[in-house]
């Protein structure tokens, strides 16, 4: 029976039984998910030969961060062994570490910060993975690497909408620019995929990379170099978006941390808070997809943004006068 394999350090016993009750825990309401940790080693037998079953049967692996796991060669060799079968690895941090302290390989992938507890969400993403084979997430994984920067530049400039950009702005032609640059980039590694990959791809896999390459043709076509006035993305792409890019990349987006942790900075959230209460966020994930923008423009487009949102809020309530 396919389980999640529990790395972790000997010293992290107690962690490690923690988390194994929190997973027998969140049975109670779905479908029972197994786990292994060698705890279910038999006396006498090959402990190697039982981790590497274990590992080949495994449809993830948790990976339990402390101080005394980043320094294992065992938990090392577990969760290297997995990257490199295309096993789904997630860490899960139980003490506060350096990130240098963390191995990059592991640094590259999102980690879910448990030291306060085990997010209940969390479970969900175990749920999700569970059925899904480890070749298909291996595609997936690949797919969302290379997309992942530009959906943050084109979810950001969709936000802004087509309202347009001041001509002076040098931030905006970079961000422009740039997208256009990486796009094309971005279509022709996943046009590899496609190509090489053809015959592992599932039916949704492939119509969905389709939809992602078509889209980033359109953007890396688009010459921003002869715009006379207002910088902004054609409304043929920026009407586009939702339909035939956000779908597909959310269907790769497995761990959901994009939906979960950045959209709602630019929505109103579930505690009904509004986008105008997020505005230093928002600051923080424009400059950290357009890094070489200027502070002070993009300020300018956030508030300028804000401002139509508040007046369209205003006309949709029945209190513009």
């Amino acid at each position: 029976m396919s389980h999640v394999f529990i790395s972790y350090a000997h010293k992290d016993r107690a962690i490690c039984e923690r988390v194994v009750e929190w997973f027998h825990d969140n049975d109670n309401q779905r479908r029972p998910m197994s786990v292994w940790y060698d705890k279910e080693i038999e006396g006498g037998n090959n402990w190697r030969d039982e981790i590497a079953e274990s590992l080949d049967t495994s449809f993830a692996v948790a990976v339990l961060l402390t101080n005394t796991s980043v320094k294992s060669l065992y938990c090392t060799y577990e969760w290297s062994y997995a990257l490199g079968q295309g096993i789904p690895v997630i860490p899960m941090l139980f003490e506060d570490l350096n990130i240098t302290d963390i191995p990059a390989p592991l640094q590259a992938r999102q980690i879910v910060d448990c030291i306060q507890a085990v997010p209940d969400t969390l479970f969900h993403q175990f749920y999700d993975v569970q059925s899904t084979p480890p070749q298909v997430q291996a595609v997936n994984d690949a797919i969302h690497e290379i997309v992942y920067s530009i959906h943050r530049q084109l979810f950001i400039l969709h936000w802004f909408g087509d309202h347009g950009f001041p001509e002076n702005f040098d931030s905006t032609r970079y961000m422009l620019e740039e997208l256009a640059r990486d796009s094309l980039l971005a279509k022709s590694k996943l046009s590899t995929i496609i190509l090489e990959r053809k015959p592992a791809l599932n039916g949704r896999q492939y119509r969905y990379c389709w939809k992602l390459v078509d889209y980033l043709r359109d953007v890396s076509n688009i010459d921003f170099t002869h715009m006379n006035y207002e910088y902004r993305l054609p409304a043929y792409i920026l009407d586009r978006f939702d339909e035939d890019w956000l779908a597909a990349f959310e269907y790769f987006d497995k761990d959901e941390f994009w939906r979960r942790y950045i959209k709602r900075y630019f929505r109103t959230d579930s505690d009904n808070k509004p986008v105008f209460n997020r505005k230093e966020e928002i600051f923080a994930e424009v400059l950290r997809a357009f890094p070489d923008s200027s502070a002070v423009e993009v300020e300018y487009l956030i508030e300028s943004r804000l401002k139509i949102i508040a007046h369209d809020e205003n006309e949709s309530n029945g209190e513009e006068k």
